[in-house]
């Protein structure tokens, strides 16, 4: 999915659970749909006419043309690497000088974020598109972005964690696919963004 500038809304709430719900229960996966996450990302505080997900159908000039621009992140969705393989939480460069990676805003996955791949991609989206996005004042992602700032990758993973109304907010948005959702999930979330004209890929597994 591709995330262009321009769109209806959507807020999200949910009440916190009674008992504490396991990583998986608390971050459950995100179906890849442009809907959802155009509601989910809308509900966080990014307003309806700063930014929209389209589908990317192709890499061939004629699907291209179909995306609206300019494109300010695209958001992946692909199987799982092998179990016998083992990745961690980077962010790679695909060009450009390694310092632009202080200049990039990142949150590691841990394991105690479940299935948070889709909204780690979404913040990632986002908060790497600080300068043409406008996000609705003391919005939850607002207040996200303004809080972890000056942390670290693993400190706003913790920060996330803990995060009761974005894990509301993912929630709803996770009911709110058509797809039914299963306990073996075997795709995961990695985010395209641009930086000082650099390509990154913002890749986390745990």
């Amino acid at each position: 999915m591709a995330l262009p500038s321009p769109p209806s809304a959507a807020s999200a709430s949910a009440s916190a659970a009674s008992a504490p719900a396991s990583a998986g229960e608390r971050w459950p996966p995100l179906e890849s749909s442009p809907e959802v996450f155009n509601q989910f990302m809308w509900s966080l505080g990014v307003p309806e006419d700063e930014a929209e997900f389209h589908d990317v159908y192709g890499l061939d000039a004629d699907a291209l043309d179909m995306v609206p621009q300019p494109v300010l992140a695209v958001i992946l969705c692909f199987p799982d690497p092998p179990q016998n393989e083992s990745y961690t939480s980077d962010l790679r460069l695909s060009c450009g000088e390694k310092e632009t990676q202080d200049q990039v805003y990142f949150i590691k996955q841990i394991e105690s974020l479940g299935n948070a791949c889709g909204t780690i991609a979404l913040i990632h989206a986002v908060g790497n598109s600080s300068s043409g996005i406008n996000l609705v004042e003391n919005s939850c992602l607002d207040l996200f972005f303004k809080s972890t700032t000056s942390m670290d990758p693993y400190e706003r993973a913790l920060f996330l964690e803990k995060d009761d109304t974005m894990a509301s907010a993912h929630s709803l948005a996770a009911s709110a696919g058509v797809t039914e959702l299963c306990d073996v999930v075997e795709e995961h979330y990695i985010c395209f963004v641009a930086v000082n004209g650099t390509q990154l890929i913002c890749r986390y597994t745990y």
